[in-house]
């Protein structure tokens, strides 16, 4: 009877009309952090040295995440760039490449002269099929993406890259601090990078970290250091933080509440995918004219032949000033969304419009974001928008898709019909659940 009673009062609980808009993304900065950088490049002539703030940024990153001599970088696809000129590999060698990510990254992997080779997911799943990839004396590299801070079964990787002589790197961009059977992520393969930008809950206007369990890469990198990077150009860094500050005005909780979120509504009566294309860099067409391109994004470049200088930077003290105060509050933001997101999978009703994705049980899964397929993914967010949460799909391109591979890897559902639910650490429990509901009531 007492079950009874507190199932029936959460029940009356997440049917409550919810009394606020969540929207698809949280900006993990606060308001003063870009009016403060902005402040210091204008006032500061030392905002782009080298300074103890940096030195202290490296360590503290080395003590929290247990990585061995990181090295800070501009962003992550740089940091791809030159990783595969380290290991130099023949002209026409082969990578291994998840379907989804960054689309620069191709770009990267066709400036070190390699070829590309997907591979796929299993069915509304986050775990690779390895059973269709096709391995040649040419293939030199495996590069794991994991999507959403949800690995695939990381046993399964290493054994395969172990089996076939495969350098293992990954883009832990959206894991950092994800674990796989208590092992950090990065100790798993030869080369690591993560990224600190746009909603990440380590951001620092921009930027990226290397590890590496290969002690002469940090040697080659501080060989080179001062020919390849470049003084941090104030005009690229001005574009980042107005957009940090749009952003973090646009996001917050109360603005999006009673402004925000109409003009969102304005938006998605023109074209539910605008908003989409703009935080992917795409922005959209009226006649002739293009609005928003690159806003919000710089990584659809993905085919000119060279790295724009102003990407190349070094690593700035304004940033790892920003990257120390982040730390602070870093595992209580990743506990608290991790939780909050476990509970609201725990409350949904297995369904056959939506559905639970498959990924393999481990408790090292950051969970980024809080993914579910869906089978009509306009209707989908149409219907949850009406209900007050703004829910989006993975701004990452599908990989296969933009270059002219005539490889059709499987599980492109986790790009078209992969949605995205805003479950955020500073939700209460109470809201976690109400959102859950509005979930299972899609199709009732």
């Amino acid at each position: 009877m007492e079950q009874d009673s507190q199932t029936n009062s959460r029940d009356n609980i997440v049917r409550q009309e919810i009394g606020f808009y969540v929207p698809r993304a949280i900006f993990y900065m606060e308001k003063k952090t870009p009016l403060r950088s902005l402040a210091e490049i204008f006032f500061s002539i030392g905002w782009k040295s080298s300074d103890r703030n940096l030195i202290e940024f490296e360590k503290e990153l080395e003590k929290k995440f247990n990585i061995s001599a990181p090295i800070l970088t501009s962003h992550a696809r740089i940091a791809l760039y030159h990783v595969l000129k380290y290991l130099n590999f023949p002209e026409s060698s082969e990578i291994i490449m998840s379907p989804i990510s960054l689309a620069e990254m191709l770009k990267m992997v066709r400036l070190n002269k390699m070829n590309i080779n997907y591979i796929g997911f299993k069915k509304n799943s986050f775990n690779l099929d390895f059973s269709k990839v096709n391995v040649t004396e040419r293939t030199k590299a495996f590069l794991y993406t994991p999507i959403a801070g949800i690995h695939s079964d990381m046993d399964e990787i290493t054994q395969f890259c172990r089996r076939n002589n495969l350098t293992l790197i990954m883009d832990l961009t959206q894991s950092l601090g994800g674990k796989w059977r208590e092992a950090a992520l990065h100790s798993l393969g030869d080369f690591s990078f993560y990224s600190f930008c746009d909603l990440k809950t380590l951001h620092t206007h921009r930027g990226a970290m290397i590890a590496s369990r290969i002690p002469e890469f940090k040697t080659y990198i501080e060989k080179n250091y001062f020919s390849w990077f470049l003084p941090a150009s104030t005009m690229y860094f001005l574009k980042f933080i107005f957009e940090d500050l749009f952003s973090v005005i646009m996001l917050n909780r109360k603005f999006f509440n009673y402004i925000g979120v109409y003009f969102l509504k304005a938006l998605n009566r023109v074209d539910p995918l605008i908003a989409e294309n703009i935080t992917a860099g795409y922005g959209f067409k009226i006649k002739n004219n293009h609005f928003f391109k690159q806003v919000m994004a710089s990584g659809n470049d993905w085919q000119s032949d060279e790295i724009p200088a102003e990407q190349k930077y070094r690593f700035t003290c304004l940033q790892a000033r920003i990257g120390r105060e982040r730390l602070k509050k870093f595992d209580f933001i990743e506990s608290e969304r991790k939780r909050k997101i476990l509970l609201f999978y725990k409350n949904l009703r297995p369904k056959t419009k939506v559905i639970q994705p498959e990924f393999v049980v481990d408790s090292g899964h950051t969970f980024w974001r809080a993914p579910l397929i869906v089978e009509d993914f306009l209707d989908f967010q149409a219907y949850m928008l009406s209900k007050k949460i703004d829910v989006a799909r993975s701004n990452l391109p599908w990989l296969p898709g933009l270059s002219l591979d005539t490889q059709a890897p499987s599980g492109e559902e986790m790009k078209t019909n992969c949605v995205y639910i805003p479950i955020y650490h500073y939700l209460s429990d109470q809201e976690v659940l109400q959102i859950a509901q509005v979930v299972n009531l899609y199709e009732t």
